[in-house]
């Protein structure tokens, strides 16, 4: 891991020798005050005693120096300053070398006696912290607690590495009060505090086992009852990483805009505020989709995969799906869709869903069929807003179809075989049979050809070509107002099943499906909106009347209340 960190300094060019001297040195303040020893956390009986100091050439010249009350015995501090140093100096050069144009002052680090002799207030209230950084008191000298005893007893081991990689956190955490102290500052602000210092540790020493375990961590929290911007835990903050690994992998414009965002006061709420203000709703969005999707990682290549999706069956006529979690929260399920011919659509600020047959995700499209007849489907849907609205989705069962067996009768009726062409007008007159009397569109015109193809192979062939429907809408909406549009189905391609017949029956199974639908409405004032789908055939029974040039189907299947289809084709070949 050593070695990562070299190589990593030499391509930023941060190896610059520790102790070269700097060009105008900042005063440290003074350790000697009352003030100075309540935050090195000795309020009482502190008395400095300087360890080692070095200067560094960063913006001008600055300098890191260690210091030990003077009760503490030498022998269990000193021997830690210079690993101290040299881990504070390599994060600096580091950060400087980063492209992005923070400003630098001096840092004391006080090494603790692992004892903890004279030092008690700091132990007491945080008896397992390894270190931690003030930089608001004293502006020109970021103190730096380090307690070597309870590093060594943390989950994540002792020795130079951990030095390195918790210097590295607390160097940050001076960088912040130095570039953005009214932020730093802030209590709310712990939430981007603690998880951009966690990912700027891990960028120069990274601690696979760690990232690791927050990657998992920061899924079941994010999931769970906590937002991304909330502090009521005290591991949030730190599993934030996985967020600043997205952050840092988008530049340094988003990484150091982000910082300079950050809230200067109030709470949660503004702190939310600030994270729209440096990110639009559209860039939130891919953060979320390319975590669910497993590219969000680290620059050493750790990745942060994220767990399941909760399970949600749809098996009913209509069901409504909540997504009602809090601001900054994620909403993650995977609706699974089975016994049924499905749309869905969603309602208030409802975000995304994952597409079913590509992987890739998009809005939701509510003239888009789900065909769960033959196997379940599951389509993954996340929301990540913002703002307080909740939302839900909506799924129907699509009225006409429903879910039939494939069906393999005896014969194959010679008289069948051919190519039969649809009746314009009797297209139109099934469509407005259809249209419910209280329905606010109504079917206006049929356009383009179609046709039945079958052939002696067992093969039956249903062909659009250019085949367009077209509507009107017209509604009665609040306050006398009058909802007014237009619109087309446009149906191209070659849907193929396979047939068979028997007894004044015929047959089909859905094999290949390459129909294109494409839905287009244009509302007066709002404006057009497209919906694309895919495939019209289905496992069906028809009954069938055929001679020489003529055949009439019907469709035998459950339609409710409506009249069962019936088509008239005339015979072309």
């Amino acid at each position: 891991m050593r070695a990562y960190h070299l190589i990593a300094a030499v391509l930023f060019g941060a190896l610059v020798p520790c102790a070269q001297p700097a060009a105008a040195e900042l005063a440290f303040s003074d350790c000697t005050a009352a003030d100075y020893g309540a935050i090195a956390g000795a309020p009482e009986g502190w008395s400095c005693v300087e360890i080692e100091r070095r200067n560094l050439p960063l913006k001008g010249g600055i300098a890191i120096r260690t210091l030990r009350n003077k009760s503490a015995d030498p022998q269990l501090v000193t021997q830690q300053s210079s690993v101290v140093l040299d881990a504070t100096a390599n994060a600096l050069n580091y950060l400087d070398h980063a492209g992005l144009d923070w400003q630098y002052r001096n840092i004391t680090v006080v090494m603790l006696d692992p004892t903890h002799q004279g030092v008690e207030k700091w132990s007491e209230d945080d008896a397992f912290l390894p270190a931690d950084a003030d930089g608001g008191i004293f502006p020109n000298d970021c103190i730096v607690r380090f307690s070597t005893a309870n590093m060594e007893g943390s989950k994540n081991g002792g020795g130079a590495l951990m030095v390195n990689y918790q210097m590295a956190h607390e160097v940050f955490h001076c960088i912040q009060y130095w570039n953005y102290p009214e932020a730093a500052k802030l209590p709310s602000g712990r939430w981007w505090m603690e998880g951009s210092a966690e990912f700027i540790a891990h960028l120069i020493y990274p601690l696979p086992p760690r990232l690791t375990a927050f990657g998992q961590d920061f899924y079941k929290h994010w999931t769970g009852e906590l937002s991304l911007t909330q502090n009521a835990d005290n591991l949030m903050p730190y599993l934030n990483t996985v967020f600043f690994a997205w952050v840092h992998a988008q530049g340094n414009a988003a990484f150091g805009g982000f910082l300079t965002n950050t809230a200067k006061t109030g709470g949660e709420k503004e702190q939310i505020d600030a994270l729209r203000a440096a990110f639009s709703d559209d860039q939130l969005t891919q953060f979320v989709r390319d975590y669910l999707d497993g590219k969000v990682a680290m620059p050493s290549g750790i990745s942060f995969p994220p767990g399941p999706a909760e399970p949600f069956t749809i098996d009913g006529d209509s069901v409504e799906v909540p997504f009602n979690k809090a601001p900054a929260q994620l909403e993650y399920k995977t609706l699974l869709f089975t016994n049924g011919i499905y749309v869905m659509t969603g309602t208030g600020d409802l975000a995304w869903s994952q597409n079913k047959d590509s992987g890739e995700w998009g809005e939701i499209d509510p003239s888009d069929e789900i065909d769960a007849c033959d196997e379940p489907v599951a389509i993954k849907v996340a929301r990540f807003r913002t703002t307080t609205y909740p939302s839900k989705i909506m799924t129907f069962r699509v009225p006409g179809k429903e879910c039939k067996p494939c069906i393999t009768l005896p014969e194959k009726d010679k008289c069948l075989m051919g190519k039969w062409e649809f009746d314009q007008d009797a297209w139109l007159a099934l469509l407005k049979s259809w249209t419910p009397s209280e329905s606010a569109s109504e079917f206006d015109g049929v356009g383009g050809d179609a046709y039945l193809l079958i052939d002696k192979n067992g093969e039956a062939s249903w062909i659009y070509e250019d085949l367009e429907i077209s509507f009107k809408t017209e509604k009665e909406m609040s306050q006398g107002n009058t909802l007014k549009g237009s619109g087309t189905i446009s149906l191209s391609g070659i849907d193929i099943d396979k047939w068979s017949s028997g007894s004044g029956k015929m047959a089909t199974c859905k094999w290949q499906r390459g129909v294109s639908i494409k839905t287009t409405v244009d509302i007066e004032g709002v404006g057009t909106t497209e919906f694309d789908d895919t495939g019209v055939s289905q496992n069906a029974t028809f009954s069938y009347y055929c001679d020489a040039n003529t055949l009439a189907i019907q469709y035998e299947g459950d339609v409710g209340e409506h009249d069962r289809p019936r088509w008239q084709l005339k015979r072309v070949q």
